[in-house]
């Protein structure tokens, strides 16, 4: 066992089992390869608990360096592009939010502002951690600005939010509850959300147990 002290569950705080369900020794992250198969940068021991209290599966390591920024495959096919569009121009149709003001949070290179442009969405905004990444959303026209929720973030925007979206990203939050206390200070009363996270239920069904990574603290089901 790596750890010495059980930790405490980081969606409600109970004590985590002395021993996790699952070691992985040296686990690298998901992004970027190692330089050489000896090399001990950015690896670390990867224990996966369950929480016995509310159910949910997570990791309790350090976050990796890079866990406030969204990193993303530049390209995506064409069939998940028709997915997303369909996807997105129901939520948006349905909430009734083509003239709402809505925020990607998250917003990376703003490769899901585009799509939400393309689903009848005019008032998109992103908040974006990496300076690169705003940047590159920039030059492509979007209204994006730096920043990541925690308990002290301050909204870099002047007005409060009718809709949020979150694209695999939740579950590279160290801290939801103060995430998520944060975003519920820019939102409107009423807001709506779409959130998306990898599927724990598939993993299991699948025995993807390689989907187990230093980047991703959660692993959330339907459930939790």
């Amino acid at each position: 066992m790596s750890t010495s002290t059980a930790p405490h569950c980081r969606i409600c705080s109970t004590q985590l089992s002395q021993c996790p369900a699952l070691h992985f020794a040296n686990a690298p992250p998901a992004q970027g390869f190692l330089s050489s198969p000896d090399t001990e940068e950015f690896q670390q021991d990867l224990d996966i608990y369950q929480c016995d209290s509310c159910g949910t599966v997570q990791h309790a390591s350090e976050p990796v360096p890079y866990y406030k920024d969204v990193i993303r495959a530049v390209a995506y096919s064409e069939e998940m592009a028709r997915f997303r569009r369909h996807q997105l121009a129901q939520w948006v149709s349905d909430f009734d939010l083509a003239e709402k003001k809505i925020l990607e949070v998250g917003a990376g290179r703003g490769e899901y502002m585009s799509l939400l442009k393309d689903a009848g969405a005019v008032s998109v905004f992103g908040l974006e951690n990496s300076e690169e990444n705003k940047a590159v959303a920039r030059r492509y026209g979007h209204r994006i600005e730096k920043g990541y929720l925690a308990e002290d973030f301050n909204s870099p925007y002047s007005f409060k939010f009718d809709a949020f979206c979150v694209f695999s990203f939740m579950e590279h939050w160290p801290d939801p509850g103060a995430s998520l206390r944060a975003l519920y200070k820019i939102l409107k009363s009423g807001a709506v959300g779409l959130v998306e996270a990898p599927n724990f239920d598939h993993i299991l069904a699948t025995n993807l147990y390689s989907e187990f990574t230093p980047d991703h603290i959660f692993y959330f089901t339907s459930d939790t």
